[in-house]
Parts: structure tokens; sequence; C-alpha cells
């Protein structure tokens, strides 16, 4: 019925409106799938635009759009994998992260905000809502192994469609005095940390696009980060921690190793190329003149 409604109402929209293309966040939502073919119906061109990692996701069993703005060469290389023809993609970078190109913000300012101390160390972990049934055991083992450091603070940033009330009651955050973060721009909050934890959030790219690194929990079992932080030629971006133990070390490692430090600046670059493929504040207006490009002529 939900499907029926929106080809309903897309086919009236398009009759009144006659739109010269139909561009889309996703085309895997009943919506995004239902406007691209409408628009098939009515020859109206559509376009994707890649709202986030999409590596190896089982909802990708085929495009609905005509064409899609992909954000890097790595999603690229999946699609052809799959068969797609290479005419249905245009790299254009992510849109979104246009403002990291240009914005500035206050690391001391926001630590202040949130009642931290600019002075100290500062992790941040993030997690997702597909691990909900795992992350108050994650919340546990972040707050045990970030208390063994002395001038370090932990701030605990859930995902936006999470439920709230399981960290409020998490005694962890409490026990450890970790900081419990709802409302924030993540962008701002990244930049303010010295790392970021996390087991398949988008946050990780967000995090070494502000030059923060990186570690991948795998932890407690079923965790299964995503597969682009678990790549072998990045394998030493990325600290992965299996346990309390090896979290330990792997914070360690990017707060003192000299060593890392210098491959992580190397490596940092090459990863967000072949992932993101340009931070330069134009990937909006990439997509823009892919519009004009693909948009159906006025007659």
């Amino acid at each position: 019925l939900e499907i029926v409604t929106y080809i309903e109402l897309l086919s009236e929209m398009i009759k009144r409106e006659k739109p010269q293309i139909i561009v889309v966040a996703d085309d895997v939502t009943a919506l995004g799938r239902a406007a691209c073919h409408v628009g098939r119906k009515y020859n109206i061109p559509s376009l994707t635009v890649q709202p986030g990692l999409l590596i190896d996701s089982p909802m990708l069993y085929d495009l609905a759009s005509d064409h899609m703005a992909l954000q890097g060469r790595k999603d690229l290389d999946y699609f052809l994998r799959k068969g797609e023809k290479r005419s249905k993609f245009t790299i254009t970078g992510q849109p979104r992260y246009d403002i990291l190109a240009t914005h500035r913000y206050d690391r001391r300012k926001t630590l202040f905000r949130l009642g931290l101390n600019p002075n100290l160390k500062t992790g941040v972990l993030t997690t997702q809502d597909v691990h909900s049934d795992i992350n108050q055991e994650v919340v546990k083992i972040v707050c045990e192994a970030s208390s063994r450091f002395e001038n370090l603070q932990m701030i605990i940033k859930p995902h936006p469609y999470e439920n709230f009330s399981p960290y409020k009651k998490n005694k962890y955050i409490r026990t450890y005095g970790a900081r419990l973060v709802k409302d924030i721009n993540i962008f701002e909050l990244l930049h303010a940390c010295d790392f970021n934890i996390t087991i398949s959030s988008t946050t990780g790219i967000e995090a070494l696009i502000l030059g923060k690194p990186v570690i991948i929990l795998d932890y407690p079992k079923g965790t299964n980060p995503e597969k682009i932080y678990m790549d072998s030629k990045y394998s030493e971006l990325f600290p992965k921690a299996h346990n309390g133990q090896t979290l330990i070390d792997a914070i360690n490692k990017v707060l003192c190793d000299d060593n890392y430090k210098r491959k992580f600046k190397c490596l940092k670059n090459k990863f967000l190329e072949y992932i993101i493929y340009k931070v330069d504040g134009k990937s909006t207006e990439r997509v823009v003149n892919l519009i004009k490009r693909l948009k159906k002529p006025i007659r």
C-alpha cells in the first residue's frame, strides 16, 4: 500500500511540475525506488547522490536510478564488480563534507561547553544503531580501557537513531566519569577529540578528514566492523582492538607512538582519496554540474 501511494503521488507530481530530472538521496528505500521507476515511466532521468558508506551493503542488489554520483573510487570499483556499466557513475566526492574544507572549529570552546578540560587528551566513542544489542558492552570496554590513562577523558556519542535511555542508565559511564553527549554537531565533536573509536560508523572517515586517528573495535563477538576499515592495505592506519588489553594498546599507539604517527600522515591521504575522492569544498558544485548535464531538455 505504501509503494502504491508513493507511485500515485509521484505520478501526479510529475504531471503537474514537469521536472527535468529526479534527484534522490538513495534508491534503496521505497520512496527512492518509486521515484526513480515513476520517473522512467514518464521519461524523466533520475540521479542518486550517494548518502554514505555503501560498500558491500546487502541492500544494493541493483540500481533503480539512471545515474549515481559516487563519493569515491572504492564505491565505483564495487559497482563495476557487480557488473554495472561505468557510464552510469560519476565520482563527485561527498557534498556534506564540503564544509570541512573551509569551516574552522574551536576545540577549546567545544570542550568547555561540554564541561571538559581542553588540556587533557580526549577520545570519542561513536556507536551505530545496528549494534544496539551490544553497544552497552562496547561502552563498558571503552570506559574501562580509557580509565587506565591518567590524562585522558572519554566522550560517548550514541548514534542519533539509537535509544538514549540505556546509555543514561549505563553504570560504567557514571563510574568512570565519561561524558555522554546527544545533540551536538558531529564534525565539531570529532575536531575536538584526539582520536575516535568506532566499529563501522562513517565518523571514522570524518575523523580522518579532520586529521584524527581512528581505532576500530572488533569486540565483542558480532560487531562485524565495516570492511573498508579492515582492508589489509590500510591495516597500519586503523589500529584494531579485540579485547580490553588490545584497546589499551591501540589508545597508547595513537597517542604516543611516533612511528604510527608518521605512517598515519602518509596512509591517511591515500585512504581518503580512494574513499571520498576530494575534500576541496567543491563536491556540491560537481553534483550540480552533473544534474545540469543529465537533466531532460525543456521543449
